[in-house]
């Protein structure tokens, strides 16, 4: 109703989904969190780059120093609210409070509010554990997750797996290629996990899911299923986008891994062709149409990347060979500026190319050399012998042979 009757030009809600009863006791997370991903929902579908801001503060009565309403998150309650916002597809994010307050009168009683940072002290500002929790996010957002998270949009679909939670699910679910699992194990009672479904906003077969553990009390363990995210392919990568995490694999048909989840945290995952978005070439592959890489791709020892007749595959990145992987093919190999080839052994390693009606080669540097200073470049033609046409800087790692017409 708000967003009809003021229609803002940008929507920033604002959520504090750690509360406390009129007693001080905690309000469960699992029912305070649900309806935070449903506003959150909301947001999203009437307004799909919406703000948000999240609670970093509580409210202590001065007197019992017990929680009224609101209730100081901990730094695993930070990372959850966080993550399930970053899983709708969030553009922006704020934190409140930034300042704590150590005597705050409001109707007759007095309360402590506590913020990011503590009350000043000796000429400073005490940094507290959820500013620390800030930061850390904060990292993390200004790296590989954050640059990466700016260019996909929310799908608007989510799936969710929980149990013994308000609004549980069944023990196994499954949308689009993604399927999640219980994995029985005694003392695990609860479990909330949560994915959002997120792609690339130019490449719609490029896909992303942002999975959190909404449990804030302890990690919990989820399977995890895969199948093809889009066909036509027979290389697929899956990857946690943080390299940090060391964790990139790739499939054919399909995968399944149990993975473990720390109180609180999220990541983000990479599902999509390794043909196109790079990773490890693990098996056989055809590029059956014009294509692109985008990413570093390796192709692995003893498979081959076969370009079929009249296509061409481009590459704008770095593909290294490792043992006798190979690219062949009837097709056409393109380098464009950032593009290029790691060879481990000089009898693998030209290929073919064309520009417009003229042959044309690429190569990857010596692997053992380092004082090359030329290449020269030879051509037979038909039975005829080899002559050489032509003789380029070392930096080079192209020759048009423009007289000659195929």
């Amino acid at each position: 109703m708000y967003y009809q009757l003021a229609k803002p030009k940008k929507i920033n809600f604002w959520y504090a989904p750690f509360v406390s009863d009129e007693n001080g006791n905690n309000t469960a997370n699992d029912f305070t969190l649900y309806w935070f991903q449903r506003n959150l929902q909301q947001a999203h579908l009437q307004q799909n780059d919406f703000f948000v801001t999240l609670q970093t503060f509580g409210w202590r009565d001065k007197q019992t120093n017990l929680f009224s309403g609101y209730r100081t998150p901990t730094p695993e309650e930070i990372s959850a609210e966080t993550m399930l916002a970053r899983a709708h597809g969030i553009k922006g994010l704020f934190y409140e409070h930034y300042y704590s307050i150590r005597n705050m009168e409001f109707g007759g009683r007095y309360y402590i509010i506590d913020g990011l940072v503590d009350t000043l002290q000796n000429g400073g500002f005490p940094l507290t554990p959820r500013w620390n929790k800030v930061e850390a996010i904060f990292n993390r957002l200004k790296g590989v997750l954050g640059k990466t998270l700016m260019n996909l949009n929310y799908n608007s679909s989510y799936l969710q797996l929980r149990r013994y939670i308000h609004e549980p699910t069944t023990q196994s679910v499954t949308k689009y290629y993604l399927t999640l699992s219980e994995v029985s194990l005694e003392g695990f009672p609860k479990i909330d996990f949560h994915s959002g479904f997120l792609e690339d906003k130019n490449n719609n077969d490029n896909k992303f899911f942002l999975l959190t553990n909404q449990i804030t009390v302890g990690s919990r363990l989820v399977e995890l299923s895969l199948i093809k995210p889009v066909t036509g392919f027979y290389n697929y990568r899956f990857r946690n986008v943080e390299p940090q995490y060391n964790f990139d694999t790739t499939y054919q048909n399909t995968f399944t891994t149990t993975l473990n989840f720390p109180a609180g945290e999220g990541y983000l995952y990479q599902v999509a062709p390794v043909v196109k978005y790079g990773g490890k070439l693990a098996y056989n592959d055809t590029i059956k149409s014009n294509t692109t890489l985008f990413e570093d791709m390796t192709i692995k020892n003893n498979v081959k990347l076969i370009i079929d007749r009249g296509k061409y595959y481009t590459i704008t990145d770095t593909v290294t060979l490792e043992g006798t992987g190979f690219i062949t093919g009837a097709g056409y190999l393109n380098a464009e500026q950032n593009g290029a080839v790691n060879i481990n052994q000089w009898t693998q390693s030209i290929f073919k190319g064309r520009q417009i009606n003229n042959p044309k080669i690429i190569w990857g540097r010596y692997p053992t050399s380092g004082m090359v200073t030329k290449y020269r470049i030879f051509r037979a033609i038909g039975n005829n012998q080899f002559i050489q046409i032509a003789e380029v800087d070392s930096t080079k790692r192209q020759f048009i042979d423009s007289t000659t017409i195929i």
